[in-house]
């Protein structure tokens, strides 16, 4: 065995033999101490600072919610003073810096008409848990952020007809703005930037002024309004020839203002409905957010319906060449009827108003009515008395089909009720052959009356034994007879007293008997009438 191996542990292994670029790259790198400090700090400063914003925010939280809760309190008391006509009340939550806004505001109130808008066919409803009609937890509240001033956006539902008496709920949303005041927060006009700038906007028969806030709804509606237009030059309403249904130039001006003057105009009932154009022909309206957004297509539609009857109204009258106010009732009931044909205005009588004019006979003296020269609004007419003018109104337009514009026309040269009549009535407006027609047309109006074709399932004709109107005796009777197969009656015989009528058997016939004289008894040599 070899003796000269040279043996060496790691103890005694020599480290400098080993490569110093190896040593280089074993050795771990340590961050400077500085460094280190460094990273704390701002580690440290950036959880100071997270700590304190989320204090600073959750503190601004705090006092916006309480100023929104401040700002809410004072939008039900408005809102309260509004819905209960206390001018005083409302006065202390007003804002003075602009006396005329402030003065409009509080002719809203007085007319009842701060919140509601009858001229546009909307009524609003109260609803359930809310503060007179006003359902703050449907109130949303902006706050600017100096924490002076907040626009408040309140969302209303009302109620709006849409014909044979029933109604549907739309929903409008109002923008209110109130500023800080010195001790509470008040009722402010909004500036112009809530407004932004006018624009323009034009149609084959508009021109519209409106302001920028309100340019995607205000340019949909004068659209919407231009083709009711051109429907109703097509009837001949607007006094131009069908040529001329697509003028070269805008027929009219609008201007949508932003003054709360102009829902004043919105203080009569619904019958009065005409905005009144200035000087030059402008046709002035208050702009929609003066009196309500719609948030559904059903609120756009009641929106649109109340806009195109004030101002096709107003063009209606001027295209007539009526001259305000002469027989201003019957004009309201023929301006009516023309805005119902139109799909715009309900019709305002149902069939319990026929029946009951039916029951109702003669006429009662209307002279005073056809010669007023106030509207529904101020004559303060109980509901039976509107019944009579609208029916005779329509029963007139029907007797003669012609268009509501001649009905119009004829009441600047009719001086009386009997003269306005006489082309269906004839000399004598209330003669028994009047009445006559006057029943059938109220009778036609009923659901018995507009079904001209009894529902019967049945191949035999049907005998009938009816009391005759046409004829004077109120004892008169006719024998008629319907056919199922043609749907026609035909008259048999007439007869001068009450007859009865007992069928033979097997369907072969029918015995008439006449009642002559009363129903008798021999009593003590003497007849005694029994019926």
């Amino acid at each position: 065995m070899p003796t000269n191996f040279n043996w060496n542990t790691d103890e005694e292994q020599s480290w400098d033999d080993v490569d110093e670029a190896v040593i280089h790259e074993t050795q771990r790198w340590r961050p400077p101490r500085w460094l280190l400090t460094g990273g704390l700090v701002l580690a440290l400063v950036a959880v100071i600072g997270f700590l304190v914003a989320r204090a600073v925010n959750r503190q601004v939280a705090e006092v916006t919610d309480d100023v929104s809760f401040t700002v809410l309190d004072a939008v039900a008391l408005s809102q309260q003073a509004a819905a209960s006509g206390d001018i005083d009340l409302f006065t202390s939550v007003l804002s003075g810096r602009d006396l005329n806004w402030s003065e409009e505001q509080k002719d809203l109130v007085r007319g009842g008409i701060w919140l509601d808008r009858p001229q546009l066919g909307l009524t609003l409803v109260a609803a359930a848990g809310s503060e007179n009609g006003v359902p703050l937890s449907e109130a949303d509240v902006t706050l600017q952020p100096a924490l002076s001033s907040a626009e408040i956006n309140l969302t209303h539902t009302y109620q709006s007809p849409i014909g044979n008496g029933l109604t549907e709920e739309v929903r409008l949303q109002q923008t209110l703005i109130y500023r800080q005041g010195e001790s509470s927060w008040l009722l402010a006009p909004p500036e112009a930037e809530f407004w932004g700038d006018g624009q323009t906007y034009a149609t084959p028969f508009f021109q519209v002024l409106y302001p920028t806030r309100d340019q995607a709804l205000v340019e949909r509606l004068v659209n919407d309004l231009t083709g009711k237009a051109i429907e109703l030059c097509h009837l001949g309403w607007l006094g131009l020839a069908t040529e001329q249904c697509l003028p070269a130039e805008p027929l009219a001006d609008i201007s949508f203002s932003t003054s709360s003057r102009y829902l004043l105009e919105l203080k009569s009932a619904r019958f009065d409905r005409t905005p009144q154009p200035d000087l030059d022909g402008l046709y002035l309206l208050p702009a929609p957010s003066l009196i309500g957004i719609p948030l559904d297509e059903p609120g756009y539609q009641a929106l649109y319906r109340g806009y195109a009857a004030l101002l096709f109204g107003q063009m209606i009258q001027d295209a007539a060449g009526y001259p305000c106010c002469e027989h201003q009732l019957f004009f309201e009931a023929i301006l009516q009827l023309q805005l119902n044909q139109v799909g715009l205005q309900p019709w305002p009588l149902g069939e319990a108003a026929y029946n009951q004019l039916l029951r109702q006979m003669p006429l009662p003296d209307l002279a005073s009515y056809y010669d007023a020269t106030v509207g529904f609004a101020d004559a303060s007419l109980a509901s039976q008395q509107l019944d009579w003018i609208y029916a005779l109104v329509q029963y007139q337009a029907s007797q003669e089909g012609l268009a509501p514009t001649t009905l119009i026309q004829r009441l600047s040269v009719a001086g009386t009720l009997g003269q306005w009549l006489a082309p269906v009535s004839g000399p004598e407006p209330f003669s028994p052959a009047f009445y006559e027609s006057w029943r059938r047309f109220l009778f036609a109006q009923t659901s018995l009356g507009s079904n001209t074709v009894p529902i019967i399932n049945t191949t035999q004709e049907l005998v009938l034994n009816c009391l005759d109107a046409r004829r004077e005796s109120a004892s008169a009777t006719v024998l008629t007879s319907w056919s199922p197969a043609t749907g026609q009656f035909t008259d048999w015989s007439f007869y001068n007293s009450p007859m009865f009528m007992v069928p033979l058997p097997n369907d072969d016939g029918l015995v008439l008997h006449e009642n002559v004289t009363p129903l008798s008894g021999w009593q003590n040599l003497q007849a005694v009438p029994i019926a």
